[in-house]
């Protein structure tokens, strides 16, 4: 506020103002008290040493590593010009070739792609478990009038009667 407008005041909104600031300036005053404790503790706290692996519980990976020199970074050892051979006679063939350049859409054609990077996208075909359906045949013999059926010679071991008949040695000679 300048004084012009303080000249203009009357008397009571004068003494509310400084009520006003009185009030303002004790708010403030706490305000500094608080702030002054904390910037104490702070510089205590600044003080005591910080926690390492040798003087606290903290495990060794939250230590602080030694300065090391950096060392320059060795280049890869790759295998140039070491490739998978290319079939000699391929299932399919894909000629990739660009309409127009993805950079500008200019149109482009055979003449202005003539360089070919070459590779084989091998695939192997999924697998299908094969079914063998056995059908196996029983009737009535004629002559004695008991069940019989065919061998289960082709069966595999795993699906040929159960356990007990085998222990007991009934069942499959094989």
């Amino acid at each position: 506020m300048n004084s012009e407008v303080l000249k203009a005041l009357s008397k009571d909104d004068l003494v509310a103002l400084i009520l006003a600031q009185q009030v303002q300036i004790e708010a403030q005053a706490v305000q500094i008290g608080a702030l002054t404790a904390r910037i104490a503790e702070l510089e205590t706290r600044l003080d005591t040493p910080r926690k390492t692996p040798d003087n606290s519980s903290t495990p060794p990976s939250k230590g602080q590593k030694p300065n090391r020199p950096e060392r320059p970074k060795k280049p890869r050892r790759g295998r140039p010009g070491v490739t998978r051979a290319l079939a000699v006679h391929p299932d399919r063939v894909i000629e990739a070739m660009l309409d127009a350049c993805p950079h500008c859409e200019h149109a482009l054609g055979p003449a202005d792609q003539p360089d070919i990077h070459a590779y084989d996208h091998i695939d192997l075909p999924p697998i299908s478990p094969v079914v063998t359906r056995i059908n196996r045949h029983r009737g009535v013999c004629p002559c004695c009038r008991k069940r019989v059926s065919a061998a289960s010679a082709c069966l595999p071991r795993r699906q040929r009667g159960s356990s007990l008949a085998r222990r007991s040695g009934q069942g499959c000679a094989r």
